[in-house]
């Protein structure tokens, strides 16, 4: 089982989805709540904090990548394997979503591990500095929780916010980053 710190990324390496790519998962506990692993051959194109039923979080997979994922450890388990190293090697996540949407997820990459930014810093970051909102609606839609950072996001006052997996995940997962820190 996974430690209880939060051990930061080393590096990621990104890939566009292809429709129809077969896709697996399978669940493993996680300390703070447990999660749902999604893979294809190429890396990770999902990872789900369970806070509803299986069959809810499989659907909504189902819908954005055109295909059923299937349960199979082989892919998921090197994967979770991986993951659970203390020095984490590059990871491969396969992005799920429009060319914005995934310029901002790999901006969310770049947030140092036990920091955290703003919606409209993201924006400038990305030399968009009118598409707050459109940065936080491709932050809502990340479908790689905790591996895209979208917990390290905040709003400009510091104020937590809303978190896809619930704002008390959010809150857990920025005291775990920061002990670990």
């Amino acid at each position: 089982m996974m430690s209880h710190s939060i051990q930061p990324i080393s590096s990621f390496s990104f890939q566009a989805y292809r429709p129809h790519d077969p896709v697996y998962y399978a669940c493993y506990p996680h300390p703070i709540k447990d999660i749902l692993l999604l893979t294809t051959q190429k890396g990770i194109c999902g990872l789900h904090f369970l806070i509803q039923p299986l069959d809810t979080h499989l659907q909504l997979m189902a819908k954005s990548l055109g295909t059923t994922p299937q349960s199979k450890q082989t892919y998921p388990d090197i994967f979770w394997h991986t993951l659970q190293q203390a020095h984490l090697p590059t990871i491969s996540l396969v992005l799920v979503g429009t060319p914005f949407q995934q310029q901002v997820w790999q901006a969310l990459c770049r947030i140092p591990h036990g920091t955290t930014t703003h919606y409209q810093a993201i924006s400038h970051k990305l030399n968009k500095p009118q598409s707050t909102r459109a940065v936080a609606n491709a932050i809502a839609k990340n479908h790689i929780a905790w591996l895209i950072p979208c917990h390290r996001v905040l709003r400009k006052s510091g104020q937590l916010g809303g978190y896809r997996w619930g704002v008390q995940i959010k809150k857990n997962l920025l005291i775990a980053e920061r002990q670990s820190s």
